[in-house]
């Protein structure tokens, strides 16, 4: 039996999601997870949940740590909203709230990939115990993903934002390690340039200058692997996945 403050150890980093179209429900677990949570957000049906998902994104440039949701809901089902955020994001961390008529539901879930679920009624010791099971996970997740290896003998340190080359550190600039971050938090996406351009300059005002992306991104491909960052016409830049 996991207590709060064991909970907060690993969650209060976290970000989260609650779709329930049960309002008082919703609310009481909202206050929970407020005491938990970095961040919390809840929807009550799947439609305005997968809004609240690509919203969360464009903000943040990653996705919730972990999506709770109801099976029954109306406009969009858990299941529907579940199919649809492992399109957008095959690891998404998903508990699904089940009730005792739902029996039917759940080999579609599962052979979705769901794996955690937590049956109605629950207590909070029941809710508190499967997030922690899923907050430990997601961290043994991240710990194995925070360093990449590229090319065989380059690593890139995503936590510490920089980049070895036969251990030894390469020395970049703010901005090369601003864009290398940004480029390696989803290294499958392409960024636009002006999305790049701000995050780097995020503590300026400085207007978007193609220009000044270009000769930056330049400077960089001299002290790492030169195709590492890849250049997709009229779309921008991200990461070459074929070499990590």
């Amino acid at each position: 039996m996991i207590n709060p403050e064991e909970l907060y150890r690993i969650s209060s980093a976290k970000s989260i999601l609650f779709v329930e179209d049960d309002s008082i429900l919703r609310q009481s677990a909202e206050i929970m997870f407020k005491e938990l949570f970095a961040l919390v957000d809840t929807a009550g049906d799947g439609k305005s949940a997968l809004l609240a998902y690509h919203d969360y994104y464009n903000k943040h440039r990653h996705y919730y740590d972990i999506v709770i949701t109801d099976i029954k809901m109306p406009r969009m089902s858990g299941i529907e909203l579940t199919s649809e955020l492992y399109k957008i994001h095959k690891d998404q961390s998903i508990i699904v709230i089940s009730a005792h008529d739902d029996s039917e539901y759940l080999i579609e879930l599962i052979n979705l990939g769901v794996s955690s679920f937590i049956q109605k009624p629950f207590s909070t010791q029941n809710m508190i115990d499967k997030i922690y099971d899923v907050c430990l996970n997601l961290d043994n997740h991240h710990d194995n993903q925070r360093n990449i290896s590229i090319n065989g003998n380059y690593v890139w340190c995503h936590d510490a934002k920089c980049m070895l080359h036969d251990n030894q550190e390469i020395k970049l600039t703010k901005n090369e390690k601003r864009l290398l971050y940004l480029l390696f938090s989803d290294p499958l996406m392409t960024f636009k340039s002006h999305e790049l351009f701000e995050f780097i300059n995020s503590d300026t005002e400085e207007e978007f200058n193609a220009n000044s992306l270009k000769s930056l991104i330049k400077r960089l491909r001299k002290k790492i692997p030169a195709n590492l960052i890849e250049n997709i016409y009229a779309e921008g830049y991200k990461i070459n996945s074929d070499l990590l």
